[in-house]
This record gives C-alpha cells, structure tokens and sequence, in this order.
C-alpha cells in the first residue's frame, strides 16, 4: 500500500477532471479541496463540484494501487441500490487498479455521488443509540443477502467471500463465506498494520461458529 504522497504524485489531476467533466455532461468542474483532500484508512476522496451543476460528486483513490477493489466496493454499492432501505450513492465512473486500459488520470478512482455525514463513531457498547444501532446492523444484512442472492456462483465468482481456487459452480456454506471474507479483512488491516480494526475482525470470527448456521 503506497503513502497519500506516493499516490498523489502519481494522480493527473487535470486528466481526472477532464474524465469528470465528459462523465458529467458539462464543461468544467473543479476539485474543491484540491490542496487538501479528504484522507481515510486506505483512501483518499476529493470532493468536486460544478459550475453549471447543482450536484456534488466524490472521486475516491485507493491508497492500495495494486489490488482490484471491484469485488470490494463497486458490485456492492452497485447491489444496494436494489435495496429501498440502504441509502448508497451513484456510480459514475471507475477505473479498477491494476486495469490495463488505458488511464489518463495515473491511477485506479471511482466517481460516486458525494453524500453528506459523518463517520458513526464510536461504535461501542453504549454508542450509537439502541434504534440507530439496528438501523445499520439490519442494512448489512440486507446488503449481505443480495450479495449471497443475486450473484450465484455459476455466473461470477461470489465477490470475496469464495476461498481463492475454488472452482465455479461449487458452492459454498454460508459460514465459509462469512469466515473467508472476515479473513480477507483480517490480512488486508494487518498489511497497513491497523491492528485495532484486525482485532474487531477477529472477533467477528469467533462469532461465526456461534450464530451462522453452516448451509
């Protein structure tokens, strides 16, 4: 995973906005916070706005260049949207990492509608309130059973939660599909030494043998 820095050397942020404005339909955008975007565990998001546009869009960067985030963000923004109770934004626009088509901006973005808030944090045993709690927890599950639901295994590989070599068309029980995808989490803060999220993973394992039925 390369540095905001390292990342940001790479980004045409000129050839960034020429994509966003072709996308957009209208002449000219701007990155709003062009000197200091917004930084998170593993991203960088710059806001844009548009002259002749009443709408706000987020181009976010993955600090990790090397790996497909397809699996990972785009498929599931793009299921939710087939859900009425998980608010998700529009996709725009993409260009995976590791792509070899040809990418003018110089690195791997998605261009998503920019949605106001603020990150629900903290999330402990008395944070967020009972009913804000449940709102959530219940839009995970739905989002994880359109994934499970709508992407059979004979079509396409069921995004990360598959074992890696295992073939099309064998399917998988519900626990390995939770464990995998729980691993998959585990490697992934590991490798950006974000240990107190891999410690949240792996309790969420040691959850799965107790609540998931394995079918």
């Amino acid at each position: 995973m390369g540095s905001v820095d390292e990342v940001l050397k790479l980004l045409n942020k000129q050839a960034l906005v020429e994509v966003v404005s072709s996308l957009a339909g209208t002449p000219a955008c701007q990155l709003d916070n062009n000197s200091s975007p917004i930084t998170g565990p593993g991203y960088v998001i710059f806001l844009i706005s548009f002259h002749e546009k009443d709408e706000r869009w987020a181009a976010r960067i993955p600090l990790n260049q090397d790996d497909s985030f397809l699996e990972i963000c785009i498929r599931p923004i793009q299921l939710a949207h087939r859900s009425p109770n998980i608010p998700a934004p529009r996709i725009h626009g993409y260009c995976d990492c590791g792509s070899r088509d040809y990418n003018p901006v110089g690195v791997g973005y998605m261009l998503l509608d920019w949605i106001e808030g603020s990150p629900m944090t903290p999330w402990d045993q008395s944070t967020p309130a009972a009913p804000y709690r449940q709102k959530v927890l219940d839009q995970i599950a739905d989002l994880i059973l359109n994934m499970i639901l709508e992407c059979p295994l004979d079509d396409q590989t069921l995004f990360y939660g598959v074992p890696d070599g295992t073939p099309k068309g064998v399917q998988v029980s519900t626990s390995v599909w939770l464990t995998e995808s729980v691993d998959r989490g585990i490697r992934r803060t590991l490798r950006r030494h974000d240990y107190s999220t891999a410690i949240d993973y792996l309790i969420q394992r040691s959850m799965i043998p107790r609540y998931v039925v394995p079918k």
